[in-house]
């Protein structure tokens, strides 16, 4: 895979590339690369010079409160790790798109701008990318009720010719994208983690070597399933749409329902909900929010793109990539001194991930609080990962809400004068 010396800086500068990433050299990540970019934008620098030996000579002025210098230096001497990664991905038909590339996805770029992520992996025909469609999400424990609605969900976006925009995880997303797939339709997936296995999948192939599936990720190929990533690209799936379906989720709980509810914060697209006796508390809670329910069983797909949305709180600027195209090679700035960091206005912590904690101490607290458990224990009542039980478990630990009652085997049990306060 030969790539340009623009794409090479992007991925080494923002790309996780395996084990052999340095432990002290976190990638870069949207908002941070944003600010880098433009950076490099104001100084009439793109980043391919950082590859071509003039790294030291460019970097000389950063001067960030977050992103040391050393930290870029570390991230740019990756390139034999690169070489293998890129080995790896051409072999599993991986290409690669960033911000810069004239194929990105205009829709993400127009609404998130710079936070937009810098680059995305995928497999397929990436021109549906630019097509727009209805992203369906729900519930994984769907019933066979609601998978049965996806099914013909599917199969009228793709009588109607709209893809289908979804997240590839069992249950309500897969039925939908299958579906539309079964009935000659095209479908968006973007995908969370192990990119690298869905595309070698059967279930796939077939909509693969047609061209009416592009299966993206914005982390990388070999990536394991992580909910705060899985949160992350949320807003992707509505943001690649033209609007939103929620099929089933529970009120304030789960990542359909904090997803949901970030779309609506923003206005990205219009949001729509399925009504089912099994999830009518969560969908009024969304309706509450500023979502519709869904006109009958007699609609047309593209009815559903003309809901007038509410004004989004702040309007994406335009990424500094698509600003800097169009820039002359030269750029002057008045003041003499060197332009080092103009810090960006101050974001709001990650409202979903954030959201997904605050719902497991919730249901964490009565769960310990009479018997301790085992991190494998809870991992498999709440049925995620280990490894995010663990993480969660030490930040709890770490907010003075539970402790360790023993060390062999290790048990958590919910501190008597913790206190729980949940967040919107």
């Amino acid at each position: 895979m030969r790539l340009g010396d623009e794409t090479q800086a992007v991925l080494l500068l923002t790309a996780r590339l395996g084990a052999q990433d340095p432990k002290d050299a976190k990638p870069l990540g949207p908002t941070e690369w944003g600010d880098f970019a433009e950076w490099l934008k104001h100084r009439g620098c793109r980043p391919g010079e950082l590859v071509n030996g003039q790294a030291a000579s460019l970097l000389a002025e950063w001067r960030h409160p977050k992103i040391p210098r050393e930290r870029l230096d570390k991230l740019l001497q990756r390139g034999n790790a690169l070489a293998l990664a890129l080995e790896k991905w051409e072999r599993a038909g991986i290409w690669i798109l960033t911000r810069a590339d004239k194929q990105y996805p205009t829709l993400l770029k127009k609404r998130l701008g710079k936070s937009a992520p810098p680059v995305f992996f995928g497999c397929g025909n990436r021109a549906l990318l630019q097509n727009g469609g209805l992203a369906v999400v729900g519930s994984r424990k769907a019933g066979e009720a609601d998978l049965a609605f996806c099914r013909q969900i599917g199969a009228k976006a793709a009588a109607e010719g709209y893809s289908i925009v979804s997240g590839g995880a069992r249950g309500v997303d897969e039925t939908a994208m299958l579906a539309a797939l079964d009935h000659e339709g095209t479908v968006i997936g973007v995908l969370a983690d192990s990119l690298m296995r869905a595309v070698t999948s059967q279930r796939y192939r077939g909509g693969l070597r047609s061209g009416d599936l592009v299966l993206v990720s914005p982390y990388q190929p070999e990536a394991r399933f992580l909910v705060d990533n899985a949160m992350g690209r949320n807003k992707y799936i509505y943001c690649l749409a033209n609007a939103g379906l929620i099929v089933t989720c529970e009120k304030e709980s789960g990542g359909t329902y904090a997803g949901a509810k970030e779309a609506l914060k923003h206005a990205w697209v219009p949001v729509w909900t399925h009504r089912t006796a099994s999830a009518a508390e969560g969908m009024a809670a969304l309706e509450a929010l500023g979502a519709a329910r869904l006109p009958g069983s007699e609609f047309r797909i593209e009815s559903l793109f003309e809901q007038k949305p509410l004004a989004p709180e702040v309007a994406p600027t335009d990424s500094p990539e698509e600003s800097a195209a169009s820039a002359p090679e030269q750029v002057h700035v008045e003041s003499e001194e060197p332009v080092l960091y103009a810090a960006s206005p101050k974001e709001e912590p990650e409202a979903p991930a954030e959201a997904l904690f605050q719902a497991f101490l919730q249901k964490l607290q009565p769960m310990i609080q009479s018997e301790p458990l085992k991190p494998d224990e809870i991992a498999e009542r709440f049925e995620i990962k280990p490894a995010q039980a663990r993480d969660w478990l030490q930040q709890a630990e770490d907010a003075g809400l539970v402790d360790r009652v023993s060390k062999k085997p290790l048990a958590y049990s919910w501190v008597s004068q913790g206190r729980l306060t949940l967040g919107d």
